[in-house]
């Protein structure tokens, strides 16, 4: 549903978040491999993350990427529109140009409540909800690492 570039976004985003919250700055190694999305696809993504900051980064030697706390209020909305992977909110499912209230394609009505939901959600959903969600131990994202890494005590189950 959403491009490879979103879904590497929001994950990065979300993997970044839960570690701040531990005191952490993962590097671009450590989020690419943590994600599993290619180094240097990753650093693009992170690079246009850090001048929309969304995410910031620090170098020198305890340097690398770091969400602060307002950061992490940032709806999911936000990081679809940088990567211009919102286009569920206004373009017709089948793609065609033209399709509106007074050319609808086949699916056009059916797909207006799906739409409208689905932008509800994305607005209304902010990275501490994919974060507090990751958390509660019952997702994942990424590597199983990333979910014992987020929830120390299933290492030792």
């Amino acid at each position: 549903m959403l491009s490879k570039t979103c879904q590497y976004a929001v994950r990065a985003t979300v993997y970044i978040a839960i570690r701040s919250a531990d005191g952490m700055k993962p590097g671009l190694k450590e989020v690419a491999r943590e994600i599993q999305s290619p180094e240097h696809f990753t650093a693009k993504i992170l690079q246009t993350l850090v001048r929309a900051r969304i995410i910031r980064s620090s170098k020198g030697p305890s340097g690398g990427f770091f969400v602060e706390k307002e950061g992490t209020d940032v709806p999911l909305r936000r990081i679809l529109e940088l990567f211009r992977c919102d286009h569920w909110f206004q373009r017709c499912i089948l793609g065609l140009d033209q399709c509106s209230e007074l050319h609808p394609c086949p699916v056009h009505r059916e797909f207006i409540p799906f739409r409208e939901n689905l932008k509800l959600m994305m607005s209304s959903w902010s990275i501490q909800n994919l974060v507090n969600e990751m958390q509660s131990g019952s997702f994942y994202l990424g590597s199983q690492d990333l979910s014992r890494m987020v929830i120390p005590e299933l290492k030792n189950p």
